[in-house]
């Protein structure tokens, strides 16, 4: 039981020498953070051009999409806004031409009576 003792603590003591060993061979190869030289340059403030420019790829959605609609029936005569356009309240979106219109209701009317 003794030999297995003094094996075991030889051992032991082997190996945190080879650990400590190891770790002194080591340390000379750890990189070491050197302190930048940084060098600043001043310059007087100079009224200038300013330049901004945003790039970007990919789809671009709205934000709000409407759906536009009409309450009578005819061949578009005009149209005085297209798709993206900004719009206001009121504004005249396209003229409607009304005289085939007044043509079908006539002739509607007289296929009832």
């Amino acid at each position: 039981m003794d030999m297995h003792r003094f094996f075991n603590r030889k051992l032991g003591i082997g190996l945190t020498i080879a650990a400590l060993l190891g770790a002194a061979g080591y340390y000379p190869l750890v990189p070491r953070h050197k302190p930048l030289n940084r060098q600043f340059v001043t310059e007087t403030i100079k009224r200038g051009p300013l330049t901004q420019t945003v790039s970007a790829n990919g789809t671009l959605n709205p934000v709000v999409l409407v759906n536009v609609g009409s309450r009578v029936s005819g061949i578009v005569q005009d149209i005085y806004a297209d798709f993206n356009d900004k719009v206001k309240k009121g504004q005249v979106l396209l003229r409607v031409n009304r005289q085939g219109v007044g043509m079908f209701l006539v002739i509607s009317s007289g296929d009832s009576q």
